[in-house]
């Protein structure tokens, strides 16, 4: 039981990232994207960062287990 506990887990962490990098990729190759300033490239790829930690973080704790595939 615990392996499925753990299996559950590992699976949030795989989808949350491959979501990360999705939209932070889709992000920076949207041509706006080098017109800002720096500290406003930084802030919304943070801003993405804090989303999908918050989104699993929520599924964790309402046993949902783990995030659609991107």
């Amino acid at each position: 039981m615990k392996s499925e506990y753990t299996l559950k887990n590992s699976d949030i962490v795989d989808n949350n990232m491959r979501l990360y990098f999705y939209v932070a990729d889709k992000m920076i190759k949207d041509p706006r994207w080098k017109r800002l300033p720096n500290y406003c490239q930084n802030s919304s790829i943070t801003t993405v960062f804090i989303a999908c930690k918050e989104q699993v973080e929520r599924r964790k704790s309402d046993g949902k287990g783990a995030l659609p595939k991107v």
